[in-house]
């Protein structure tokens, strides 16, 4: 297993960000599903937002998931990085450090 140390980068654009880590998921291989499911519960408990209000944020942004289906996505851990963007941008996190993802 490779391990990827300290990278001092703070992306601004969310979708750059998402670049960057697709890019490294597919540069070191399959990394851990959990690692993207710890991040988004991580940032709604940052936020004192539950699944329930993640579905609400959601439907009001017009993204239509049942609150059935985010139980499911995150629970899972197997989510789209698309999802996880939408998710990110109603919580109102634009500015996301690598770093929180690579080392959790």
């Amino acid at each position: 297993m490779l391990y990827i140390c300290k990278i001092n980068v703070v992306v601004c654009d969310i979708f750059a960000y998402m670049r960057i880590f697709c890019y490294f998921c597919t540069k070191f291989g399959n990394m851990n599903d959990n690692k993207a499911k710890t991040f988004l519960k991580i940032e709604m408990l940052k936020e004192g937002i539950s699944n329930e209000d993640l579905q609400r944020l959601l439907q009001a942004k017009g993204y239509n998931y049942t609150l059935s289906s985010i139980n499911s996505k995150i629970s899972r851990g197997t989510f789209s990085a698309t999802f996880l963007i939408q998710c990110l941008e109603v919580m109102g996190h634009y500015n996301v450090n690598i770093n929180d993802l690579l080392d959790k």
